[in-house]
């Protein structure tokens, strides 16, 4: 099955890595998809493409968006949020502690 086939309805289900690889190509060319987007394109359903978007995630290659997802190398710019958690987690321990003690009344 080539990336611009669809599975259809009365076709042997599509194999989860099979399924996975088509993801990442439709991604190559269209960016972005929704979950909605990929739960038609497969006939399945949104768990299983949320359990597939998880696994892409976990491999690197995909950045999930509110609804969606996208290439990973396409987001290049913009840190995981895991990585913007633990980025200077140092500096913003103590600023949150001078915002504690100015909400506080304290010096």
């Amino acid at each position: 099955m080539t990336d611009d086939q669809l599975p259809s309805p009365d076709a042997a289900p599509v194999q989860p890595a099979q399924r996975r690889e088509m993801i990442i190509r439709r991604l190559r060319r269209e960016q972005t998809l929704s979950v909605m987007q990929l739960t038609e394109i497969f006939n399945c359903s949104h768990m299983t493409v949320r359990r597939d978007i998880a696994i892409l995630e976990q491999e690197g290659l995909v950045f999930p968006v509110p609804g969606g997802v996208r290439l990973a190398s396409q987001m290049a710019s913009e840190p995981s949020h895991h990585h913007r958690v633990i980025l200077e987690a140092e500096q913003k321990q103590r600023m949150a502690v001078i915002a504690a003690r100015r909400a506080a009344g304290l010096p």
